[in-house]
Order: structure tokens, then sequence, then C-alpha cells
């Protein structure tokens, strides 16, 4: 239809030609077009902000700019029906920051409408105020990053390291080639010399063992890096534990491999941001990661307030929503916005999303400087086409050189431990975790998380636990943490008796119960009801309140991300209702009646549903609200 619409407007426009038949420019074409989509969306806003409330006057009562506001000065101006009393910024701080504007306005408004504000607690509170969110976007930051003016020099450096080093190793392979051509009598002694450094030699081609050797490095830059500072090539191997630890460090490991192998964790030198004297990576804050409980980052539902909800049941060890690198150091504020810590969350971390060294690098160096993080996470399992197409997630399985180079670039670059989160392998017939995890371990990585799974089976099929505990044998100096299919404590103590691994990350599972972790903690079958599973809603919703205001657009944004987690929520069964205890992910459960009309409520698979639980905690749904959840995982065996 918008094709025949096209056609008929060049139809209409042919008289707009000049003698030869050539069409003539006109203000609909180019640069004209484009002022005139601007102009029609200036005036839009404009319109807008007519029927908007002015958010000083909103919070305040008054507003300094006065007639000069583009702003509604009215009390009555915002028409959103009050959804309750129990406004959640100002039951915690005295003040709610959204004033007339709130959806609870009714607990904090007096009866001529006018603003009340506790002065003693909102003063009381203002260290918690200030500390309960971390992470938050830096203008400054985001103004450099936009426009290219943010200088990266420990990416430089890396850089040029790289490169360096790639060359030497080039010309030593050059120098190996002539060796080889030379006369009898010259390669006779070339072979008594060279015999030395044969089990070096060796040991770089341990593990790769197919046709992906350590000559492709595939570092071409991508779109936004300057060509004239393109990722310059460099080959890595498992031998590279040797260019990595400082002398001292090297010499102290040759008595105790253990030891050899945590200072190869702790890397390569640096130069420090600040100062730009050159620091070790040993001098990184480490983190014990045995026997802990893992969050995985959860594209959508791993937001804050539900990563907040599971640290109150027990879990360890949180990670943000997967955040792409290129978008980081563009300063896309959104993208920023999924760095944000909460205060309670005392073992945190970034996953980045890219496929380049110097991108990587580069949003590594960023984060380090303006995030307080415990560590970052390099994402190497997403399975989503467009991700895999540009080379990204779980795309560097199948490209293990680049991985390393990667892992490598961020190591030098970055002041807290980098970690890596796996597949077990691109495709089903070729699974290469086991050969990838001794080399990252070899370059200084601090974990590697591993999800049973190649990227082609997504989420069918049970997660392969066997191979798990292969991998985690692989390196045993390395904490390997595994993660499929954990839904009870009875699967999480079988995997810790039966495998090597260090811990245990939990997805799915921690997505339909999240009280898993304290099922975990505790060695317990947790029979919730369904007044305690309401109860963790409300909690949810009011920390959503908080985390993207109270507001309409608030309201919208924590109903949609309740929404989306009630999709994975409803497939609970209750203890007491299930026919063999645990309840296993991968098994679809039958429909069933609840002991009760909310338990039943609870288990509905009908959208419709779901908006009827939203709005006994969030009030009705605007009429022209449409909801369709965006994770539809095939997670059923069948």
């Amino acid at each position: 239809m918008d094709d025949a619409a096209e056609g008929k407007r060049h139809r209409e426009d042919s008289s707009n030609t000049g003698d030869n038949g050539d069409r003539k420019k006109s203000r609909a074409d180019g640069q004209g077009n484009h002022h005139g989509r601007q102009k029609r969306n200036q005036e839009a806003a404009r319109e807008a902000r007519k029927n908007n409330l002015c958010k000083q006057f909103a919070i305040k009562g008054t507003c300094s700019f006065g007639d000069k506001c583009r702003f509604v000065h009215e009390r009555e101006a915002n028409s959103d029906a009050v959804i309750s009393d129990q406004c959640p910024f100002f039951l915690q701080y005295g003040q709610c920051k959204f004033g007339l504007a709130c959806r609870f306005r009714s607990g904090h408004t007096d009866a001529d409408n006018k603003p009340i504000v506790d002065e003693a607690k909102w003063l009381a509170t203002q260290e918690a105020r200030e500390k309960s969110v971390l992470n938050v976007p830096q203008r400054e930051v985001l103004f450099a990053t936009s426009r290219r003016k943010y200088q990266f020099p420990r990416t430089k450096e890396m850089l040029r390291n790289l490169s360096r080093q790639g060359q030497q190793q080039s010309q030593s392979a050059t120098t190996a080639d002539a060796s080889a051509s030379a006369p009898a009598t010259e390669a006779a002694a070339a072979a008594a010399i060279s015999s030395e450094a044969a089990p070096a030699a060796g040991a770089s081609a341990v593990d790769d063992g197919a046709a992906d050797t350590h000559t492709d490095m595939d570092i071409d830059p991508q779109p936004g890096c300057d060509d004239s500072e393109a990722c310059p090539a460099v080959e890595t191997s498992a031998s590279l534990a040797a260019s990595i630890i400082a002398p001292e460090d090297a010499a102290a490991g040759a008595a105790d491999s253990e030891s050899a192998a945590t200072a190869a964790r702790m890397g390569e030198a640096l130069l420090s941001h600040s100062t730009g004297e050159r620091v070790h990576l040993r001098e990184k804050k480490l983190i014990d990661f045995r026997n802990k409980l893992y969050l995985a980052p959860l594209t959508t539902v791993g937001n804050l307030p539900y990563r907040r909800l599971c640290k109150e049941f027990g879990v360890d060890i949180t990670c943000s929503e997967m955040a792409m690198a290129v978008k980081l150091i563009q300063g896309e504020a959104q993208e920023w916005a999924l760095t944000k810590r909460h205060a309670s969350e005392d073992i945190f971390g970034v996953q980045l999303c890219g496929g380049n060294v110097e991108v990587m690098g580069n949003a590594a160096e960023l984060l380090s400087n303006h995030c307080e993080l415990d560590f970052i996470d390099v994402n190497c399992g997403c399975p989503i086409d467009l991700v895999v197409e540009r080379g990204q997630g779980s795309a560097l399985l199948s490209r293990p050189s680049r991985l390393e180079t990667i892992a490598k670039g961020m190591l030098q670059v970055s002041t807290v431990p980098i970690t890596i989160k796996l597949r077990t392998g691109f495709s089903e017939d070729r699974l290469v975790a086991h050969t990838l995890i001794p080399r990252l371990a070899n370059l200084g990585v601090s974990l590697v998380t591993l999800h049973g799974r190649t990227r082609a089976q997504r989420y069918s099929r049970l997660a392969d636990w066997q191979y798990i505990n292969q991998c985690a044998e692989a390196a045993p100096t390395l904490p390997v943490y595994g993660n499929g299919d954990i839904m009870s404590y009875q699967e999480a103590m079988e995997h810790r008796e039966k495998t090597k691994v260090s811990g245990l990350m939990l997805a799915r599972g921690a997505l339909i119960k999240p009280w898993v972790f304290t099922e975990i903690k505790e060695s317990r079958t947790w029979d919730i009801s369904s007044g305690e599973r309401f109860d963790m809603l409300k909690k949810f919703v009011n920390y959503g309140l908080e985390h993207w205001g109270s507001d309409t657009r608030g309201v919208e944004t924590t109903r949609r991300f309740l929404l989306e987690w009630q999709s994975f929520l409803c497939r609970y069964v209750p203890a007491e209702l299930v026919e063999v205890l645990p309840q296993r992910i991968h098994e679809r459960p039958q429909p069933f009646y609840g002991r009760n009309d909310l338990e039943t409520l609870m288990a509905s698979r009908n959208a419709a549903d779901w908006l009827k639980l939203s709005e006994m905690l969030l009030g009705p749904v605007p009429g022209d609200f449409n909801f369709q959840p965006k994770h539809i995982a095939n997670s059923y065996s069948g």
C-alpha cells in the first residue's frame, strides 16, 4: 500500500522535470524533506508541552521561570487517575520527586492539592537517597563520548602492545621459514638450536585441534572505528601466560603451579588513567568466586528492581543486562542506564557484547573509569541472529583467536577483573568450550560461566552437565560456573556434588521462582503461598516505581516489566501440587486449579489474566494498552 502511494506521488510530480526529462530537485527531496519533518516534530513537541505539568511546579508548587515557563502551572492539570495513597517515594523519603504528577499523589497533597513535604525525614534520608543507586550516567561522559571527544589512553597503549607482539611473532615465523629452506648443513645447525624451543612451539598448537588455528585473528574494526587506528592483527596462544606474568611473579610461580596460575589471572601491565604510571593487573581487587550463587545476566527481565528482589532472596553475584559495547562508547543514554547498580548488590558486574578488541577495550576503559563495578563480563553466549551476524555473542565461539585477543586486550585495559560467559559451542557437532577455557585461564580471566547448551540448541534440550564437568576439569585453577536447568535445591546439590564447578549460575529457574536462592541456601523446598508471592509482586512494583518513576510513564514502564516477568512466573507449580518433586524446568505442567483463586490466577498462561494481576497493583490499564511477551523461549522438551 505504501509503495502504491509512493508511485502515485511520483506520477503527480511528473510535471516537475527539466527539459531533458530529469526530475528537478524540490524541497520534498533530501534536506528539504528532512527539514519539514523536523519542523513538524518541533510543532508536535510544543503542542505536547502545553498539556504537560511543569515538573518544578509539580514538586514545589512554584516555578522559578514564572510566566516564561513553557509548561502548565495548574494543580488540576494532571488528569490521570490516582491509583492509591501509598507513594513509595513519600513513604520512604518524606517527599515525592514527581509531586502532583505522581499517580499516588493523594498520599502527599493537602486539601488544596498542594505538595506535602516531611522535611525531617527528607533530611534524615539524604545519604540513603544519594547512595541507593550507583553508576548513574554522568552528563559530561555522555557528552564527550557522543561527540567522540573522549580519550582512551589505556586502549591505545594496549593496541600498540598487541601490534608489537604481532610483528614479533610474524618475524619469528619468517625466520623459521627461512631456516627450513636453508642448505642441509645450515639446517642441521638450525635444527639443533631450535630443538630447545620445540616444547614452547608445540604448546601453542595445543587444544585447537581443528581447522580454526591461531592464524585467523579477525580483529578488523567495526563501524565507528577509525580505519587509521584500526585494531592491529595479533596472534595469541595458550602459552601467552609467559608474556602476561611479570618476571618476579613468574619466578615465584615456578615453585608453585597454582600461584603461577593466580599470577597469570592478575595479568599484564597497563597504563594508569589518572597518573600515566604503569601498574599491574595483580593490583586489581580479587573476588572469591568459590561456592557462590550467580544470577545470570537477563535481557529485559534482569532489571535493577528484579535483581534487588533476588538479593533479598539470597543471591550472591548479580550482573547487568547485556550492554552493547559500541553503544556505550557512542554515549547512548539508554545503554548507559543498564549499568546502574543498587546499593544492595555487593558483587556486581556489567556484561558487554562486542566482537572487536578496540571497541571492547574502549568500553572496558570507560566502565573502569566511571562506574563502581566488581567485574566486567564478556558475552560469548547470546544466540540472537542479529548479534551473531555482527560477529558478536556466540559467534565468538567459532572464532577463538578473536575471543582470545579481546580477552587479552580487556585484561590490559580494565582495572577490574574480566569474566567470560560461554556456551558449549556454536553448533551441536562441534563442542569447543573445553578447548577455550584453558586458554582463557592462561590469559588471566578471573571466571568463566558455562551454559550447557550450544548456540544452535538455544533453550531446547537439557543442559549437558557432563560436558560442563569436563570443562571445569580442563582448567583446575580457574573458577568455572555451571548454568542450565537449575530450579530446585535438589538439582543444585546434585551438580555441586557430581561436578568440579566452583559455583552455580541460575537464569530461567530464578525467573520462574526467585526464592530458589533461599531454597538452595537453606536446603529445603519452600511451599510458598499465593499471598507470599503476591507480596513479592508488590515489592517488585514498589522497587519499579522507585526506579522508573511514579508518574504515568513510570507506572506503565513498571507494568510492562511486571508482565514480562509474569510470562515466566506463571510456569511455577506449587510444591504441594507437584506429583514428583522437584519440578523440572523442561517439563510442561498441565493446567491446574490452585488452592485458592489467586493461585489459580497466577498460574494462568493467558496474558489477559496477567493484566488483571497488574491492575491489582498498578490500577487499570490504559485503553490503548497492548502487550506481547518479548521472550517466548523454546524451553520445553518435545
